[in-house]
């Protein structure tokens, strides 16, 4: 049997993967979970033998068990599957697993851990392959599920599926930093990210316990990647506190200064709570850095909704750092459907138009602009619309990547960077190479 987790922007992998065990391996069972899976199970069965409708860690261990032991003909709830001419056995969707914890820690035994090289060819990522094809960063998450449900996001499909997947789950301190130990065994990491939306919304007494231990245990630079400007708002004391632990990197989720397009993207924020962590960040600058997503190109959207994020990120506390997204939607969100087909992640959302207003957004991330520039755009605020001359776009991305180079290095973002060059800057001193603390049970 193979599980295989399907996205969007990598289902055709998928299924050629999945094609070539079946011309190989015509006996063997293949199963698709995954997001892409979970909102189109019915195309995914065109593919595979089982489709996973929600979360696999309890409908994918039991599937396995009925399997093995020819238990009954119904699959375990939130398994589908063809049913010959009948069509196809829609289960529901699989149960949500409470208790996180249950969870085994992330793999990287080589001997189980595989990664396809540009050449094709599969092999084991031992502890120098990790870091050839990774890099010195370590990513895990602290809970699952999210307080929103934005109109372009994953959770609008888990959402849709039961109240179950409304649930915000967090592991215990204990978890993530046994977690984190086990896997520097295994794998060569100076940093660590924390790539979940609900972070700093955990129970007070674990986030407590998370900051001490982390320090006293890991003690390695950190990053909490994520961040909802409303709940960094309702929780500004953890923003210090994880300062103080180690934090050199933060990212916030920003998406646009727009109230309209707030409104159609479903996100309860205001610029004032964007104004708020940019100023506690700012306060902390010589320890830590920020990054704040920017979705650009959104749907219908206006001069007017440009020039609301132009305002914002003119605003922002410095220094700053900007990631540019270009909407795409996803089958089963509430966008998918009012996208044409362009937007419809046929492109990847790194290309995002070169118009007047993005590359001003883009130049009011490296130098504030005067507020005589805004008061003309007001004037005239369609020029934001206009497509800008191709010289003067690629320059300002050439100086945005120079931006990212040194802020990847200030924030010590080790994943971003080549493994050689990371080397060279410990080696020429230019920054300083993390350790572990020298802590053991």
């Amino acid at each position: 049997m193979g599980q295989v987790t399907v996205f969007t922007d990598n289902l055709p992998e998928c299924v050629q993967l999945s094609r070539l065990v079946r011309s190989h391996y015509p006996e063997k069972i293949i199963v698709f979970g995954g997001m892409h899976t979970t909102a189109l199970p019915d195309e995914s069965l065109n593919f595979c033998d089982y489709a996973v409708v929600g979360e696999a860690f309890t409908a994918f261990p039991e599937l396995v068990a009925s399997l093995d032991h020819n238990m009954g003909v119904l699959p375990p709830r939130g398994i589908w599957r063809q049913e010959g001419t009948n069509g196809i056995l829609r289960n529901g969707a699989g149960t949500v697993m409470r208790n996180i914890d249950a969870l085994p820690f992330q793999l990287y035994d080589p001997a189980y851990v595989f990664v396809r090289r540009s050449d094709e060819k599969i092999i084991a990522l031992n502890r120098e392959r990790y870091v050839k094809y990774i890099g010195y960063t370590y990513a895990t998450m602290m809970s699952m599920g999210c307080p929103y449900s934005c109109s372009y996001c994953c959770n609008n499909v888990l959402k849709k599926l039961s109240p179950e997947y409304g649930i915000t789950r967090w592991h215990s301190s204990d978890y993530i930093i046994n977690e984190i130990l086990a896997a520097q065994k295994w794998i060569e990491f100076y940093s660590v990210w924390f790539m979940d939306d609900s972070f700093l919304t955990m129970p007070q007494v674990e986030f407590d316990k998370f900051t001490h231990d982390y320090k006293k245990k890991i003690g390695l630079p950190l990053a909490i990647l994520g961040i909802i400007p409303r709940m960094a708002a309702i929780y500004m004391g953890r923003i210090e506190q994880l300062i103080a632990c180690g934090l050199t990197k933060g990212g916030v989720g920003v998406q646009t200064g727009s109230r309209r397009m707030l409104a159609s993207y479903g996100r309860e924020q205001s610029n004032e709570d964007v104004m708020a962590i940019s100023k506690s960040f700012a306060s902390h600058a010589k320890q830590t850095r920020t990054s704040y997503d920017i979705l650009l190109d959104g749907i219908d959207e206006t001069p007017d909704d440009v020039l609301e994020t132009l305002k914002l990120v003119n605003q922002l506390q410095r220094p700053i750092l900007l990631n540019f997204f270009s909407l795409r939607t996803y089958p089963g969100t509430d966008l998918y459907g009012k996208t044409p087909q362009s937007m419809r992640s046929k492109e990847s959302y790194l290309k995002y138009r070169h118009t007047i207003g993005n590359l001003l957004i883009g130049i009011a991330s490296l130098w504030r602009l005067p507020s005589f520039i805004i008061q003309i755009i007001e004037k005239r605020p369609e020029i934001l619309a206009q497509t800008a001359p191709f010289f003067l776009s690629q320059s300002v991305d050439i100086l945005l990547m120079m931006k990212r180079f040194a802020y990847h290095i200030k924030g010590k973002d080790y994943c971003r960077l080549p493994s050689w060059l990371v080397r060279f800057i410990w080696f020429l001193g230019i920054d300083k190479k993390p350790t572990f603390s020298e802590y053991s049970e």
